[in-house]
């Protein structure tokens, strides 16, 4: 009995350590979009719905506070018609913690009749949601569910181990006396921040496996996260150019 009440109580934690805060980078009025009278839907009273599009990677699994049917998932961009009496949104996600935007916070009281406004929202790691400022580098599965690890200006981001990861270059390379390797450009809260690692540390081989590139790093990332001993033993380099061991447990 006791087993299975330690299993459940790492069950529920272990769902939040793969969770995302998201918040609202901008909420703007688009005046001469007319698709949400064109295309619209109509509340109870018959008045034309407002068309809330939310850029956002995760889905959302449900929608509270005024929405008016279902939610229309066009890749990054969902559609939510929105009753111009609402006064917030409640928004749940399949990967990220709940959030609730307010409009008032905003600028808007309400939603104007059939008026179309967007919202993007950004990550806990400043990353914007638009499919123009991030692309998807690859993916890998952790407890059966699909994890996306995207390119950015700054690197290659993996969003539930909080790091941004690069290749080396050639002065780094110098620098550290290495012929290859990645680099830790920025490390968030997650597994690696856990784990000890910190920014400018170079990787060398994980699970005794030379790491040259980023596609290295994500076939041992793809293999370990689903087998019977899901840790990453990390040799690497530091600032002082002196070797160092970390243990990255990463479910």
């Amino acid at each position: 009995m006791k087993q299975i009440f330690f299993t459940l109580l790492f069950l529920f934690f272990a769902s939040f350590s793969f969770s995302q805060e998201l918040k609202v980078k901008s909420f703007t009025h688009d005046e001469m979009n007319l698709e949400a009278r064109i295309d619209g839907r109509t509340d109870l009273n018959g008045i034309h719905c407002a068309l809330l599009k939310v850029l956002v990677r995760d889905d959302i699994l449900e929608c509270k506070g005024g929405n008016v049917g279902d939610i229309i998932s066009k890749g990054v961009v969902k559609k939510i018609f929105v009753s111009p009496s609402a006064l917030f949104l409640e928004l749940e996600f399949k990967y990220s913690f709940p959030l609730k935007v307010t409009f008032a916070d905003y600028g808007y009281a309400t939603l104007s009749e059939g008026g179309t406004y967007t919202i993007t929202l950004v990550d806990a790691n400043g990353i914007s949601q638009e499919t123009s400022s991030v692309d998807v580098y690859d993916t890998y599965s952790v407890n059966g569910a699909k994890v996306n690890v995207y390119k950015t200006d700054d690197g290659i981001v993996f969003d539930n181990l909080g790091v941004t990861l690069r290749e080396v270059n050639d002065k780094e390379k110098r620098d550290f006396n290495v012929n290859c390797g990645v680099k830790v450009v920025k490390v968030n809260n997650g597994k690696f921040k856990e784990s000890g690692i910190k920014t400018n540390t170079v990787l060398l081989k994980v699970n005794d496996k030379r790491i040259c590139g980023i596609g290295d790093f994500v076939k041992i990332l793809q293999n370990v996260s689903n087998s019977s001993d899901p840790v990453l033993f990390i040799e690497a380099k530091g600032d002082s150019n002196r070797k160092s061991y970390f243990a990255v447990l990463i479910k």
